[in-house]
């Protein structure tokens, strides 16, 4: 099935146009090594894509976040254990 082509027209079922939208013309991913011969950079990126990575670019202490979130957790089984 070849959607690329497809006419849309105001009669065109939506969900067709989704689907159309599958077959529209792209590119591999480049290569690592294409990617350096290129000279592409992407910041704090160092070829590894890591949680602690994300949550630093997206501004928070992993170690940090993960402690408090244990310290709610262990707070919350306190207080279902005195109910």
């Amino acid at each position: 099935m070849d959607l690329r082509h497809l006419e849309i027209t105001p009669g065109t079922h939506p969900l067709l146009i989704q689907l159309s939208h599958c077959y529209q013309a792209h590119t591999m991913i480049p290569s690592r090594q294409e990617m350096l011969e290129a000279n592409y950079t992407m910041p704090q990126v160092d070829g590894h894509c890591s949680l602690k990575g994300l949550v630093k670019q997206a501004g928070y202490d992993y170690d940090k976040e993960l402690a408090k979130a244990q310290a709610c957790m262990d707070r919350a089984m306190e207080d279902d254990t005195n109910d």
